[in-house]
This record gives C-alpha cells, structure tokens and sequence, in this order.
C-alpha cells in the first residue's frame, strides 16, 4: 500500500516539476510532420511546433500542439499548423514590404476537415479543406493531409495580401497567374525543408530536370481524381499538376475553356500551368548556373530557391495590373534583376520567358515622357535605384461591358449588363538619364475585349451565383470573387 501511494505521490508532484522529468517528456510535444503526402510516408520527420511569425494571425481548427499522429484529426491540424507557420514567414522574407494582415480578415481561419467532397478553397476568411472517399485507394483522402495542396490555398490568400487588386478584376491572365503563383508557394514550402532538399537531389542524382517530388504537385489528389476520370481528360496518375512542362504561350481568349489535362486551355487552373512551368525553367537555371560555378548541389538549389522566390514575389509586387499579367510579371522580375541586382540574372531571365512566349516585344516608346516630367501619385508604386526607375500607376476602372459593345453581342449573357472591375494600371520604365525605355499602357479596346472573354468563361461555366459551388457572385449590381481553388 506504501508503494502504491509513494508511486501516486511521484506521478502527481511530476505534474508539476520541471527539470529532467519535464525533459523526458518532451517527445510527447512533436509533431509528426508530413513533409509532402501520405503517397511519401517516407518523407516524415518529428518537428518542434513553430512559433507563429508576427502578424500574419492564424488559427487552426482543432489545433491543439503535438503528440498525435498525423492521420488523426489533432494531427492533421498540426500538420496544417506548421505548413502555415513555415510558409508565411518564408514569404515574409521575400516581400519587399511587410506583411502583417491578411487582406480582409485579421485572423485567417484554418479549417483541416471542412466536409465531403475533394476539394479546398480561399474565400478571404477561411481556408478550407475537404475530404472524399476514394474507392481504389479504398480510404478517405484528405487534401489538407497534402503540403502542396494547404500551401497551394496559402499562396491565394498571401497573393491576395499582396495584391488585393486582382481578387475581382476581370483577367483571364490575373486568374492563372492566382493559380501559377500558388503552386510556386507549394515548392517553395517543400523547398524549405532540407529533408525534401536532399530527397530530390538523391531522387534527380542532381538534374532537377528529371520529374521529382518538389516538381509532381498533390500527388495524393492528383491520383484520386485519376481514379475517377480513369484518365479519360488526358490526366495521368501521380500528380494533380506538373511544373515540368513544355506549355508555350498563347492568348488565353484564343484558346478553348476546357481542354484535355496534356493540352493547354483558358481554364485558370489549365493556363497557370504556362507561367509554373516558366517559373521551374528559372529554378533549375538558377541551380545549374550555381553548380557550374562550384556550388555543391544542396547550396546550389537552396540558394535558387531564394533567389526564384525573392524574384517572383518582387515581380508580382511591382507588375501593374493588366490585360497581359504574365508578359508584367516577367518585365517586373527582369526590372527588378536589373535595378537591384545589377542584372546578375539577366540572362536567364530573358531566355526563360523567350522561349516560352511570354515575353511580349517592348512598345516602340512614342511619349516624350521622362522621369522628371511624370506627375506621381500618392500611391504609385516605385522601384528605383542608379540604374533608373520603375513605376507602376495604380487604376482599377469599373464599366459595364453594355456600355462599351454592340448591341448584337450582348445577347444571352446577363454579365454585360453588371458593373465588373478591370485591370488598367500602367507600367513605366526610366534608365539612369530619366528617359523612357519601356512602358505597358493598354488601350480600352483590350481591355473590353479581355473582360469580355472573361465573363463568356463565367457564364458558359454557371461560375456565378449565391452557393459555395461558385466563384462568383453578383453583390449590389456588381461582380465580386466569393472564393478561389
């Protein structure tokens, strides 16, 4: 009886201790992290939870801290926890102005299992995610179980922070690059683990031009969808999408809305694909170009990491809102290498975004327009260094598309008749003498024609309404984003 008690004693005064015993426990804490999916249960290490980074608030439903594992509900919140927390501060580091709220909420909230269907989304407020149960695998498949597919949806609501002005403008262009810039956010998460750094340099033996975990997007997902289309879109297994491809560009109104998952269509989640795989091209010519100066292969690709992260998260910053968002984004990481990195990159970037067609040819500079002369606004975004200015003059114009077309082709589409936003911000470069060398001033035939193709794409695809099935919703006469996947 002595013993039991004294044993009772023991255990209720540890309760309180701290020291050795409290050490001893720590294990208890970890978080089982699922560095990729459950389609890598290899790739799973026992991390410390993270701390939250300033500002940026979170929560996540059902988060608790470690100690479970990771396909139980607690572990899954935590696995979301970390993906966040990691992310959030890894684009911190990029963003050449802090970020410390979310663009409409103060707290985002998380929501790891937010019922059945094989899905997840960002709608200003949350970030959901789904689940579904799949007959081959013979399982529940959870998206929120999936890196790519959290960081994915984090993208959206960071992009979001950084660019507010894209949410609801009518921009086939501004919708892929959302999705584009989201599934960058997804390597760069995976990227910054050093356990996956390793894995896909053994997995490659050093050629990041060989398919990889880091470049294969929701595996998992990617596989469930396969299941029940059993390829018949084109899909093949493996993954939900690839940032190694060989997609060139073309206009996204020119092309078809929907096409075979092998071919390129207007579709956001289709044409994000094109500035993805650009984007990947300008990763692994960062690496090569690292390792052919002497670089080991690990510094190579995470010093690449940092530089195609910094760059593509300063091009979005400095890119003006327009009709042709990826030629913008591509000048404004170019004018970026060139007026704070002393061009150190110019190269590859110019042989990147050539060969995939992005690049569109510089406008023959007609305005006498200089640096001294430009009559600035309050806020105009401006990059300036020895090397000259660039400025991006900020406009989003509202219109009713009725107002602009002929009658004869507003027939059988209500959306011409709604008060939508468009893209016209302006894009102006200065060399070191004040004049002009570039400039991206759309005229308002383009950009008609463009919200014009858009709101064809809504309407032929029912994507506007009250439910949580679509992705836009008509609030006040106007045409607003509800949420994005």
């Amino acid at each position: 009886m002595f013993d039991w008690f004294q044993n009772f004693l023991d255990w209720f005064y540890g309760l309180f201790s701290s020291g050795e015993k409290a050490e001893a426990r720590k294990e208890d804490l970890y978080i089982q992290y699922l560095m990729n999916d459950p389609t890598t249960p290899e790739l799973m290490v026992e991390v410390v939870p993270p701390n939250p980074p300033k500002g940026m608030d979170f929560l996540v439903q059902n988060y608790v801290g470690g100690g479970y594992p990771w396909d139980h509900s607690k572990g899954r919140a935590a696995n979301c926890y970390v993906t966040m927390a990691q992310t959030i501060k890894q684009i911190q580091r990029y963003s050449p102005r802090p970020l410390q709220r979310w663009a409409a909420t103060n707290t985002l909230l998380v929501v790891p299992q937010a019922g059945r269907q094989l899905n997840a989304y960002y709608d200003r407020r949350h970030l959901k995610f789904f689940y579904a149960y799949d007959r081959e695998m013979r399982k529940d498949v959870y998206t929120s179980d999936s890196v790519d597919i959290v960081a994915h949806e984090l993208g959206h609501a960071l992009l979001d922070t950084m660019r507010p002005d894209l949410w609801s403008v009518q921009s086939l262009e501004g919708w892929g690059f959302h999705e584009a810039y989201s599934d960058v956010n997804a390597i760069l998460a995976l990227l910054g683990n050093d356990e996956i750094v390793n894995h896909v340099l053994k997995e490659t033996e050093n050629d990041l031009r060989k398919h990889n975990v880091v470049s294969k997007l929701a595996e998992e997902m990617g596989d469930a969808i396969y299941n029940i289309t059993r390829g018949r879109d084109g899909r093949k297994p493996g993954a939900l999408r690839n940032a190694i491809n060989n997609f060139k560009y073309t206009e996204p109104e020119k092309l078809p809305q929907n096409a075979p998952h092998d071919k390129l269509a207007g579709e956001c989640h289709s044409f994000g694909r094109l500035f993805l795989g650009a984007w990947y091209d300008f990763l692994v010519a960062l690496y090569e170009h690292k390792r052919a100066r002497g670089k080991t292969p690990k510094t190579a690709l995470k010093e690449a990491r940092d530089v195609a992260g910094l760059y593509i998260v300063r091009g979005l910053s400095h890119a003006p809102a327009c009709v042709r968002y990826y030629n913008a984004v591509a000048r404004a990481m170019m004018a970026y290498d060139k007026t704070k990195c002393h061009s150190r990159y110019q190269k590859i970037l110019q042989e990147v975004f050539t060969k995939r067609g992005i690049l569109r040819p510089k406008a023959r500079v007609l305005s006498n327009l200089t640096w001294q002369g430009l009559n600035l606004k309050n806020d105009d975004d401006v990059m300036k260094s020895d090397h000259g200015w660039v400025v991006r003059s900020k406009k989003i114009e509202t219109l009713k598309l009725s107002d602009h077309l002929e009658a004869r082709t507003l027939v059988n589409n209500p959306l011409f008749n709604v008060e939508i936003e468009v893209p016209r911000d302006s894009y102006f470069e200065f060399d070191a003498n004040g004049n002009l060398v570039d400039q991206i001033q759309e005229s308002t035939e383009e950009v008609v024609n463009a919200a014009r193709a858009c709101l064809v794409q809504l309407d032929t695809q029912g994507q506007v309404g009250d439910g949580e099935d679509t992705m836009f919703a008509i609030v006040d006469g106007k045409l607003v984003r509800t949420h994005i996947e």
